[in-house]
């Protein structure tokens, strides 16, 4: 019985974030534009160039800080407030900092290292296809 509350719990609250990205289509395309603009270059006659490592890198941390006010967009949809496009990238510097943060933190460097004592033993390399997302 729970487990039917539980998915239809998630049901819920995945109609509820399709709802809110249909009604405010900017934030998905900025996500979306973000991830896929270092690969549109790549395509591009800078593909082996220095200019291109640090485009994907400033992509990188910019998604960092994004993923933040991706939060923030839901939760003000969930509460029935308005948010602007403008007022969700004002917030990805403040974010940027805390992700990165959350991305060094030594809990985080233990996991990373059974994960990859565990891709010797399996044979499996899951950092190296799963570290871009």
């Amino acid at each position: 019985m729970e487990a039917q509350a539980q998915r239809a719990e998630f049901w819920t609250d995945l109609a509820s974030a399709a709802r809110a990205l249909v009604s405010q289509p900017s934030v998905p395309l900025v996500s979306v534009a973000v991830m896929l603009f270092p690969g549109v270059l790549v395509l591009s006659p800078l593909h082996h160039s220095v200019a291109l490592s640090v485009i994907d890198f400033a992509s990188a941390i910019f998604l960092l800080g994004w993923y933040g006010a991706e939060r923030v967009f839901f939760l003000r949809h969930l509460e029935g407030k308005p948010v602007t496009l403008r007022h969700l990238l004002e917030l990805v510097k403040p974010f940027m900092g805390r992700f990165i943060m959350l991305d060094a933190h030594p809990a985080r460097s233990m996991t990373t290292g059974r994960t990859r004592a565990m891709g010797e033993i399996t044979g499996v390399d899951s950092l190296s296809t799963s570290r871009r997302n």
